[in-house]
């Protein structure tokens, strides 16, 4: 496989799917008109064959804090609206169009880590509060957090973190060269040629895999200022990560695990609220007195 051909497609690909978005040639919530566009059609051929490398699952997450400014006394607080709750239609439109989250979705956004590098209550806490820009508003003085726990720990999650160590797709494509060719050379060596194309094979199919994750890891990074863009615009650039978004959802996925754009800690995107359930009691801090 040509990695830099691929890198170039699915950016190429991805393009194609935002603007079939955005002059509305097709809806974020499509599913039948998603997949066949050619960016989800390629990632859904890549993922069933290389999900172990790109999913885990809701159980492998240690920790979950969600942060709020000011002092929350309710936990109902910390819980986004969904359809159907009694205040709908009263609440709905102060929903946030946010990167992932499309209008009148209510997506749940945590810090978190995970059991196979735990960080600890209070690095996870940090991480929740430089996402909701607690320090730049110390005059409020207070900042509330609260846990949660899995309920569906068998709900498959995609996992970006796992991409983290590639610093661009051009290290992916080295990193496959250099396992093909040391897989040739032990061929030749052993003389053991058996599975060699089968081999081949599977490793091409976990590069592709890692390339889709780093471009729309790397995509994730890139600035949106809602200062600057009209509310057009910032629809526009978050449109394709809204279908792929409820791509992920129709196809029985948690919600997404991502490297905070704004600190060292990861974050996960919750499809379903009702996939995890309030943990403990309320978390009241004084910023000015905070030791993390």
């Amino acid at each position: 496989m040509d990695g830099l051909r691929l890198s170039k497609e699915i950016g190429k690909y991805w393009d194609e799917l935002r603007i079939l978005l955005i002059t509305e040639e097709l809806a974020y919530d499509d599913i039948e008109g998603l997949k066949k566009t050619k960016f989800i059609d390629r990632f859904d051929n890549a993922i069933k064959t290389s999900e172990s490398f790109a999913v885990c699952n809701l159980a492998d997450i240690n920790l979950m804090l969600r942060s709020c400014n000011g002092i929350q006394n309710k936990k109902d607080r910390f819980i986004p609206l969904k359809k159907g709750d009694k205040n709908w239609e009263q609440y709905k439109n102060l929903l946030n169009n946010n990167r992932y989250n499309p209008p009148e979705k209510g997506f749940m956004y945590l810090g978190i880590d995970m059991k196979s590098n735990p960080k600890g209550k209070n690095y996870v806490k940090n991480t929740c509060l430089k996402e909701i820009r607690a320090f730049d508003n110390i005059k409020d003085g207070f900042v509330s957090t609260l846990g949660f726990k899995t309920i569906n720990d068998n709900k498959k999650v995609l996992d970006f973190s796992k991409i983290k160590k590639y610093k661009s797709c051009d290290s992916i494509i080295y990193e496959y060269e250099k396992i093909i060719f040391d897989f040739k050379m032990n061929c030749i060596k052993t003389g053991n040629f058996r599975q060699k194309n089968r081999k081949i094979n599977l490793f091409s199919q976990e590069m592709c895999m890692k390339m889709f994750l780093k471009f729309i890891n790397d995509a994730i990074f890139k600035v949106v200022n809602k200062k600057l863009l009209s509310n057009q615009q910032i629809k526009n650039e978050y449109a394709p990560f809204h279908a792929f978004a409820n791509y992920l959802e129709y196809e029985g996925y948690a919600g997404i695990i991502y490297n905070s754009t704004i600190c060292d800690g990861l974050n996960l995107v919750l499809f379903n609220r009702d996939d995890v359930d309030i943990d403990g009691d309320i978390l009241i801090d004084n910023i000015n007195q905070l030791v993390l």
